[in-house]
């Protein structure tokens, strides 16, 4: 009997007992970057959040405040080069006393700086009083202070400051008086004293930080100098696939709750995730934007000629990196639901407004995550919009093994084969849509052998015997999907080929 009203008396304690956290989210981060017409621009706009963040943030980290979220590291206040490391959200643990009003203050210092630098990169005439009103009135800085039983979970301290978060955040803020949008004008700006630019770079020498889109999308596969690609004078020589740029938005699924479980023992793994995927995406030739917590920004060409590789391989080299990275951890290795990213990608004309084709990769990878019943984990979604204004997409399950080779397979079956057998054949497949369906609707004892023979006798003519290659990576495409499924992702998929191998 002592012994029961013993527990229940340690039990009771516990659930008295409570500890303080600290909430803080900024925003709005898309209608900021909304703002940005260049690479420069979109760069800004992206690590402004992230300035702002790391300074509100390190008096904490460094003081060794418990962070729920994010998983924090000195090397993330240490590294400049370049890429925005700091996320829009921290939860953190805190001394019962610490007061909202003082962090409200630090922040309000960090925004006050920030005034001070805009006035004087712009060198306009307005008084440091009006940028600093239309920064705060502008900027979102939402900041929380909750109490939580000890007995509590984090993931679940997590998702309740989440959900309230969320809910302030439905608040918007907007300027009841803009006179001039001093962060668009500040974003441009190519001054080496910006706070951002010496903030995120180590050494500035001079020249430019960023390429524009068309450089990034032609790599330096041209003939003629940087100055006629710019000035649209080799526009007429370009591949129509160089005239594309592809945005990734990249998010990563069970991180937080690896972390939550695992905490320290897996904490080096998403520093070296961080750490080698910079050097993937640019060797590949594209330009990281924003690359916090387990989020991703980037843009890359459609297409390297040079490393003969292309989005969906670069997203794969990207797989294959983060997976080397868990096998490595005796932890991880041993968890039920494992780590992994999903991906959105929107490809665009290079003159397509940058804003919109970043936030179209947002808003594909928003559609993975908040699909309502299934698995909506470890998937791409892309979409390509041509200069016509015709669009086409897909999805790709990387739930299912082996999905990624059988692209990569039949997408280098493709390279070197004439842009108009690859049309004719796109559009057998639309014309012989209910025949093929048919077939792949058989048993599977007996449906390779019937795929064989139709698509044998419909491409009997002596120049088809220079594409057996094609043909038999198209066949094996075709029965790698359950049922028909195949037909319809072929079609979409080879009008994404032909883009990439298209002459004029």
């Amino acid at each position: 009997m002592e012994k029961e009203t013993l527990g229940k008396y340690k039990y009771q304690k516990a659930m008295n007992e409570q500890k303080t956290y600290i909430g803080i989210t900024l925003g709005p981060i898309d209608r900021i970057m909304g703002y940005a017409k260049s690479t420069r621009s979109i760069w800004a706009s992206s690590y402004l959040f992230s300035f702002i963040s790391k300074h509100i943030v390190a008096k904490y980290y460094y003081n060794r405040y418990r962070f729920l979220k994010p998983w924090m590291t000195k090397e993330m206040f240490d590294r400049q080069d370049g890429v925005g490391r700091f996320p829009d959200q921290y939860i953190f643990e805190a001394e019962e006393n610490i007061s909202v009003a003082a962090i409200r203050e630090e922040c309000d210092s960090v925004i006050g700086d920030l005034a001070t630098n805009i006035a004087d990169v712009l060198n306009k005439s307005v008084d440091k009083k009006d940028i600093l009103d239309y920064l705060k009135q502008t900027i979102r800085v939402i900041i929380i202070k909750q109490n939580f039983s000890t007995s509590v979970d984090d993931s679940e301290i997590v998702a309740s400051m989440q959900c309230t978060m969320a809910a302030l955040e439905c608040r918007d803020t907007f300027c009841a008086e803009e006179k001039s949008n001093y962060l668009a004008d500040y974003f441009e700006s190519t001054s080496a004293n910006t706070l951002l630019y010496m903030d995120a770079f180590n050494k500035i020498t001079g020249g430019r930080l960023f390429d524009t889109i068309i450089e990034c999308s032609a790599g330096n596969d041209y003939d003629g100098t940087r100055a006629d690609l710019l000035n649209g004078k080799l526009d007429s020589k370009l591949k129509p696939y160089q005239k594309y740029i592809a945005f990734v938005s990249a998010d990563g699924d069970n991180f937080g709750k690896t972390l939550a479980v695992l905490g320290d023992k897996v904490g080096n793994v998403f520093s070296d995730y961080n750490r080698e995927i910079r050097g993937i995406v640019n060797a590949y030739g594209g330009q990281v934007i924003y690359q916090g917590g387990d989020d991703i920004l980037f843009f890359a060409p459609v297409y390297n000629r040079l490393v003969k590789k292309d989005i969906f391989q670069l997203i794969m080299a990207i797989d294959e990196k983060f997976q080397s990275i868990l096998d490595g951890n005796q932890f991880i290795k041993k968890m039920v639901n494992k780590p992994s990213i999903s991906y959105g990608i929107s490809v665009s004309y290079y003159k397509f407004p940058m804003a919109e084709a970043r936030l179209l990769s947002k808003d594909l990878l928003d559609e993975i995550k908040n699909v309502p019943v299934g698995n909506t984990k470890n998937r791409i979604r892309w979409k390509v919009r041509k200069h016509s204004g015709q669009s086409f997409g897909g999805e790709i399950d990387k739930n299912v093994p082996g999905v990624q080779e059988i692209n990569k397979r039949f997408i280098a079956s493709c390279m070197s084969k004439d842009g108009a057998f690859l049309h004719s054949v796109t559009h057998w497949l639309t014309s012989q849509k209910a025949m093929l369906t048919v077939i792949l609707n058989r048993d599977a004892d007996t449906r390779e052998d019937c795929l064989n023979n139709y698509v044998s006798n419909s491409f009997d003519e002596p120049i088809h015997q220079n594409y057996d290659t094609f043909f038999q990576a198209m066949k094996a495409y075709l029965l790698f999907f359950p049922n028909y499924e195949g037909v319809s992702r072929l079609h979409v998929l080879m009008r994404y080929i032909e883009l990439l191998i298209k002459k004029d």
